[in-house]
């Protein structure tokens, strides 16, 4: 089942929220060094801790930038995968990497070397 984008714990951004507010809190990945606990634990700090809060919530504007920008170079490929799944339920990566050299053309930069970002 798809928990979708957010308003449950097991959504995407309710993942990815835990996720960046481990490597802050349990990794010293944010600004700070300092640990708050055991990575699976450190995102129930996040409604007290306003530090951490404002460090995850960077990451997650910055990430969603990047992810958007990636969506905008790539959306040819995207489309493509997205139009084969329509038909048929799994799609092998080998399929996936010839969708994307096949979307490739010598007048997008971007993409000259397939889908590599």
């Amino acid at each position: 089942m798809d928990a979708g984008s957010g308003g449950v714990e097991a959504s995407d951004l309710a993942v990815a929220t835990s996720l960046l507010a481990g490597a802050h809190g349990s990794f010293g990945l944010g600004k700070k060094l300092t640990f708050l606990g055991a990575a699976d634990r450190v995102a129930a700090t996040l409604s007290t801790n306003e530090q951490l809060r404002n460090g995850v919530e960077a990451d997650l504007a910055r990430l969603q930038l990047r992810a958007n920008d990636l969506v905008r170079r790539h959306r040819t490929e995207i489309e493509a995968v997205a139009a084969l799944l329509v038909h048929h339920r799994f799609v092998r990566g080998e399929d996936v990497a010839r969708l994307c050299r096949d979307a490739a053309t010598p007048s997008r930069g971007d993409f000259e070397a397939g889908c590599s970002a």
